[in-house]
């Protein structure tokens, strides 16, 4: 009885409130990313995986002290762990190897907690959950297919509204080939009643149904790669027999497969709602190709990113620096390029690296990747393992052999995905490559070992204390752990609610307000490089165009703001402003150089190109500045600020005809659709006040043309539709005063000239201009 006792001791304490605590995480991680998005309203994502692997860690200390289960991948994780703690070292940026150690710890702790928590007994908990909170995410899928939509989501364009919220219908689609494995389980498992059997193989269906309409190559290269994993498990540990029960359930999984693909491939009242590029077997087969854009894309980002490997091979950049130095190695290899312009289409602002093992290299270096390969390997020899051993008599039933393989290929199509998208930086699809791992663990760990007192220990330094020393030793670990909550999830996730709010305003222009929110997201946050570039950008835009001292202030702020952002994020938008901050100062050559880094970061950006050619414009350089006025609206044809300095171009070249043809075709667009179009393209200048500032801009500059050639009646037309489009401008009514007087309506070019006296300040410039008009012509 006392030995009983004594093993008692050692198993750990709160076991199902533990179990509970990692069920709900995991779902509310997976509700949470498929249900809002965040440009609707701000949700915690990421960071409530944070809070929660972090309290789960307090609960397990308070009820079990440092108490966990023995077993080889305990060293596994630990060389995982270590390899990406010691790469924060050698970070390019020491904050953002901080946060992003935050995540892989969530990722880790739920590992450990759920193989912890969970043994053969109580797993089926844990199964249900996944299987359960499938239900909501997949009829999304549903709703989409059927069109139907809510306010708090996002509407893109194409294949990729499907799961828009959660940002990238390909992080949906590798879920779900993840997560059907499993929902085949459940549908096909002994025990299970007809209810049950039917509800799952319906779930199955739409399962299925939602991975085929997503187009996504990656995911269903994934979903194949590891079924004929598994088919080929099956058949090696059930040495080649099969039963007539396989046999039907396979090929009515298949059937289903085959029929949704066909129907999909082709356009006809099925699919027409959600029929994209050719259908599904046109997608699929382009995906073969080397020359296909995507696929094109993906190897030019992995040559950049192997470049980036080659600094730093042992310990990498550190983790999260992929994005932030990325642009600045695509740009190097663009400069030393002898045909840039052959990249236009693949180059652009990667914020992943669309391979994850490419990706831990660049970050973590060769070290980080051998510890997560040897991690998975531990995990796969375990389950494989498992699946050829004979079970005891004790350790159930086939099935465990059955949900062994079938997590096995849940994880393989998670980690086959991998090689083309990035599942371990999307935090649903991370914190479920983790909980499967643990899962496979759990399955084929012997169930005389489920309860056994001699696989839990303790590590030494709390197993060979005294209770005080074991007390204090708790205590700090309370203080540690509740300042890594506040620092690493709570006040980030206030930064970026903060960070939204501001992020709107800017959106609809405007500063004064978004500014009091950015200032405070950077105060909890200093790592918030989005929140830095947007608050900087808030500076600049409240920069009046003249040159007072007041402005020049502001601008230095954002200057100051815009080179600190590029220490936590880089985006074209930084170097735009830096370069617009350049010309205010006139400093082109600076502008120069800055507006050629925001077009090596998007070569396609319209903005960055018809920036760059009004520095050339200053400079009087006009064959540079006409090309790259071009360029951006072949890039975009709806800029109208490049339609615009084009028309302002041939004017200072005296070509006014063709000066004329550019001015006209911005007065003839719509702004609706300039506007539209400019979004689509991610585009937020134009608005409908500044498309007519631009019309009005283009009717002014015409009647100065016409002014110019004496064909006053002509010009006098044009700047009365740009007064129409806009009346804070002086210099408008002050031409329309002076085509009067020259038309000889004296009256009607007295009330402008009178209206410009009245609403300007006394004494300047154009205030003196309608006094001398006045002057020479009214009497």
């Amino acid at each position: 009885m006392a030995k009983k006792d004594e093993k008692s001791k050692n198993i750990p304490g709160g076991i199902e409130t533990g179990g509970y605590l990692v069920i709900i995480t995991a779902v509310l991680t997976l509700l949470i990313f498929s249900t809002v998005n965040t440009t609707a309203f701000v949700t915690p994502k990421s960071f409530l995986l944070r809070f929660m692997a972090f309290a789960i860690a307090v609960f397990h200390v308070a009820a079990n002290g440092f108490k966990i289960k023995n077993h080889p991948v305990n060293f596994a994780l630990f060389c995982y762990f270590l390899s990406v703690f010691f790469s924060v070292f050698s970070s390019v940026n020491s904050l953002t190897g901080i946060l992003r150690l935050s995540e892989y710890m969530s990722y880790f702790l739920i590992f450990l907690f759920a193989f912890n928590y969970f043994d053969a007994r109580n797993i089926a908990k844990l199964l249900n959950a996944l299987t359960l909170s499938a239900v909501p995410i997949i009829l999304y899928g549903v709703l989409q297919y059927m069109q139907i939509d809510f306010p708090f989501w996002e509407k893109p364009e194409g294949r990729m509204d499907l799961f828009s919220t959660l940002g990238n219908v390909n992080w949906y689609a590798l879920y779900l080939a993840a997560i059907i494995p499993l929902i085949t389980y459940a549908a096909f498992r002994g025990g299970a009643g007809p209810r049950e059997k039917y509800g799952y193989g319906t779930l199955l269906f739409f399962a299925i149904s939602s991975l085929i309409i997503s187009y996504s190559r990656t995911a269903v290269v994934a979903s194949a790669v590891s079924v004929i994993f598994g088919l080929a498990l099956y058949f090696a540990f059930n040495k080649m027999k099969l039963s007539k029960i396989f046999i039907t359930r396979a090929a009515a999984i298949a059937v289903i497969c085959v029929s949704v693909a066909a129907v999909f491939s082709f356009y006809n009242p099925v699919s027409k709602t959600r029929f994209a590029e050719g259908g599904f077997l046109s997608r699929m087969s382009s995906g073969f190709s080397l020359n296909e854009h995507n696929v094109a894309q993906r190897l030019f980002i992995w040559r950049i990113a192997l470049e980036m490997y080659s600094l730093k091979p042992i310990l990498g950049l550190g983790p999260g620096s992929f994005k932030i130095k990325y642009l600045e190695y695509q740009k190097d290899f663009l400069k030393r390029s002898a045909d840039p312009e052959a990249f236009d289409d693949l180059a652009g602002n990667a914020k992943e690296a669309h391979n994850d093992y490419i990706q831990m290299l660049v970050e973590c270096g060769t070290a980080g990747l051998a510890a997560m390969l040897y991690f998975f390997f531990v995990i796969y020899k375990n389950g494989i393992s498992f699946l050829f051993s004979e079970p005891p008599a004790e350790a159930g039933s086939a099935g465990d052999k059955f949900l062994a393989l079938a997590l096995l290929v849940s994880l393989t199509a998670y980690l086959t995905g991998a090689l083309a998208d990035f599942p371990f930086h999307v935090p649903p699809n991370a914190m479920l490559i983790f909980l499967l791992s643990a899962m496979i663990l759990i399955v084929s760990r012997p169930a005389s070992r489920a309860a056994g007192a001699d696989e839990f220990v303790e590590p030494a330094i709390s197993r060979s204390g005294e209770y005080a020393q074991l007390y204090s030793l708790k205590m700090a670990f309370y203080v540690f752990m509740f300042i890594v909550i506040t620092f690493l999830a709570v006040l980030p996730y206030a930064a970026d609610c903060l960070a939204v709010v501001g992020q709107n305003y800017l959106k609809e222009h405007n500063f004064e307000a978004a500014v009091p929110y950015l200032t405070r997201s950077v105060a909890l946050n200093p790592a918030q490089g989005d929140a830095l570039y947007l608050l900087g950008t808030a500076y600049v835009g409240m920069a009046a165009p003249a040159n007072a001292k007041a402005d020049n202030g502001l601008l230095e702020r954002g200057r100051d703001l815009l080179i600190r952002s590029k220490n936590y994020t880089t985006d074209k938008g930084i170097y735009n402003n830096l370069g617009f901050i350049a010309i205010r100062k006139q400093q082109y050559d600076e502008a120069i150089n800055y507006f050629e880094n925001a077009i090596g970061c998007d070569p396609k950006s319209a903005d960055s190109l018809n920036n760059l050619g009004i520095v050339y414009f200053h400079k009087k350089v006009y064959d540079r500045a006409e090309y790259f006025y071009n360029k951006a609206l072949k890039m975009n044809p709806y800029f109208l600020t490049a339609v615009n300095n084009l028309g302002d171009l041939y004017t200072r070249m005296n070509n006014f005809d063709r000066a004329i043809e550019f001015y006209s075709r911005t007065i003839d667009s719509s702004v609706e659709i300039v506007i539209t179009e400019n979004q689509r393209r991610n585009v937020f200048n134009f608005t409908p006040a500044s498309c007519l500032n631009e019309k009005a801009r283009a009717n002014y500059q015409i009647g100065e043309i016409h002014g110019g050639r004496g064909g006053h009646e002509t010009a006098l037309k044009y700047y009365m539709a740009a007064y129409e489009n806009i009346r804070t401008m002086p210099q408008i009514p002050l031409k329309i005063a002076l085509m009067n007087f020259k038309l000889g309506r004296k009256e009607e070019g007295r009330a402008y000239a009178d209206s410009v006296l009245k609403n300007t300040p006394q004494g300047s410039e154009y205030n003196r201009q309608a006094a001398e008009i006045l002057s020479k012509y009214a009497n």
